[in-house]
This record gives C-alpha cells, sequence and structure tokens, in this order.
C-alpha cells in the first residue's frame, strides 16, 4: 500500500496535524457494531455514540421532549420522563407520523 502521506509534507514538525478519518459504523441488530466501536476505543480512538446521545437528548432537551409529546401524545414517555419504549414498538406497522 502506498504510503498516504506525500513525500513533500515534514511529519516531523510540531505543525504537521494528520487529516482526521471519520468513519461510521453500520449494521442490522446484532451485526457487532458495538463491539466494533468498543474496539476503537480500548484503541485510543474517540467513538462518538448517536444511539446514546438520541437518548439523551430524548429525556434532557426540554424542545425535543414538548415535539415529541405534541407529536405522539403524552404517553410517548413514562411517569418518570423517559421516552417510553414499548408504546414505541406497540404497534408493528409504526406510528402513523413515521410511516
Amino acid at each position: 500500500m502506498p504510503n498516504p502521506t506525500p513525500q513533500h509534507i515534514n511529519t516531523s514538525t510540531p505543525e504537521y496535524t494528520p487529516m482526521a478519518l471519520k468513519i461510521g459504523i453500520t449494521g442490522g441488530i446484532g451485526s457487532g457494531k458495538s463491539v466494533v466501536c468498543e474496539i476503537f476505543a480500548l484503541l485510543g480512538v474517540p467513538v462518538f455514540n448517536s444511539d446514546l446521545e438520541g437518548r439523551s437528548i430524548l429525556e434532557t432537551d426540554a424542545k425535543v421532549v414538548a415535539a415529541v409529546k405534541e407529536i405522539f401524545g403524552a404517553e410517548a414517555y413514562t411517569e418518570d420522563g423517559k421516552p417510553d419504549r414499548d408504546q414505541d414498538r406497540s404497534n408493528g406497522d409504526g406510528h402513523r407520523h413515521v410511516r
């Protein structure tokens, strides 16, 4: 494999910063996405977990909570303020607003 760094760049200087590479991990349920991300994290690679961030936003962002309740109704959240995942899965066809 050829060296990805052009020969005219001196990588030993403090001014050199390698280009960051962003990788998206995709796949079906049980395909190993979390395992791959755990391996990257163990290797010191920064990992952004969009599932965790999305869940956090659904629980903590007042504007998002209000919008979800407006579209899906107050039953979209449990009494303790968590998104009601059972409600999400109760209709196999999905909610009428997201079909």
